[in-house]
């Protein structure tokens, strides 16, 4: 379910400010966002006419919006829908007043994109000019208000190095988050990022990606393709795990058979400790 199209923020790794340049061009505004009666008519057609029980807000950042427009919304939501949902932001547009907010509309999880964790990197690569500070201060509200969220992080840019890399998982185990996860970074048509990666040669013009579930299209000399696998794959202890079983957790980024043995052994120590707890609320959802 959309409430707005399109969105403020200019990542280098995304493709939205792109497609912002291409409406601009033609004289258009790409930026859109329904206004709450139009929301509240469509909410209402898939509550009563097919059921729905959760709701899920597709938009880039759920978050831009001002004030007025969300104390309005949640108005809407709470009196007419009053059903869970999940919706995705930035950290930094988080305040105590509409985290309320959001804990009053019934909010049941929020995805928030961390994406790198060290901020001179994440400032002059992807253009995301927020402290690292005022993340984990910022996240630490979801906390104060019991609201469950999921960090996600990016790992394989361009200029990268496994050193730059580890300072995400550094930060992250800063966040008191529930769930966190590592995806690669994949070049799309239309990113700055991908113009760069064309120019130092990691990928041909015509380089198709498809997703950012799937293994990196990059081979840098200083960050080879299967070292951003093995530390991808190993984001989850390194995170989850004590930092004196580093040495162990770094063996398991190796795809050899005592890497896989090691990897498998630390992810069902990681699932036993940390995620078993889950499978009630899958249940109930």
């Amino acid at each position: 379910m959309e409430t707005h199209r399109g969105c403020p923020y200019k990542c280098s790794y995304c493709n939205s400010p792109s497609k912002e340049k291409i409406y601009k061009d033609a004289g258009e505004v790409y930026f859109r966002l329904k206004n709450v009666d139009g929301v509240r008519r469509e909410l209402l057609h898939y509550k009563e006419n097919f059921g729905a029980e959760y709701f899920y807000f597709w938009a880039d950042t759920f978050l831009a919006l001002s004030d007025k427009y969300l104390e309005e919304f949640a108005d809407m939501y709470k009196s007419d829908i009053n059903l869970p949902f999940w919706c995705q932001t930035r950290p930094e547009t988080l305040t105590e007043e509409r985290v309320s907010i959001l804990k009053e509309m019934g909010i049941h999880r929020m995805g928030l994109g961390l994406e790198h964790g060290n901020e001179e990197f994440r400032a002059t690569m992807l253009d995301r000019k927020v402290s690292s500070e005022i993340i984990i201060e910022d996240l630490k509200i979801l906390n104060h208000f019991d609201v469950k969220y999921s960090v996600n992080n990016i790992v394989g840019f361009p200029n990268e190095t496994r050193e730059l890399a580890m300072d995400t998982i550094r930060i992250n185990r800063q966040i008191n988050a529930d769930t966190r996860n590592m995806y690669t970074f994949s070049p799309f048509h239309g990113t700055p990022l991908r113009d760069i990666a064309i120019q130092q040669g990691l990928i041909e013009k015509d380089t198709l990606v498809k997703s950012l579930s799937s293994p990196t299209v990059l081979d840098m000399p200083q960050f080879s393709a299967s070292a951003i696998g093995g530390l991808k794959r190993c984001f989850v202890p390194y995170v989850l795990l004590e930092k004196d079983r580093w040495p162990e957790i770094k063996k398991a980024e190796s795809f050899t058979e005592e890497g896989n043995t090691i990897w498998e052994s630390l992810m069902a120590e990681c699932r036993a400790r940390f995620f078993d707890h889950f499978l009630p609320e899958l249940d109930e959802y």
